[in-house]
């Protein structure tokens, strides 16, 4: 199941094209949107306003 802003789907595997990554990529992937995302979130809410 995807859901993005107002796009909302559920992927038939058997119909559409997926591409599958080792556990390792998953792991740098998850880790740097897990640490990097909330980081970048604060920054922006920390921007003063003009």
């Amino acid at each position: 199941r995807i859901e993005h802003e107002n796009y909302t789907d559920v992927i038939d595997m058997d119909k559409e094209r997926i591409t599958p990554i080792s556990k390792n990529a998953y792991a740098v992937l998850d880790g740097w949107v897990r640490e990097e995302i909330p980081e970048l979130v604060n920054n922006v809410l920390s921007l003063p306003w003009l």
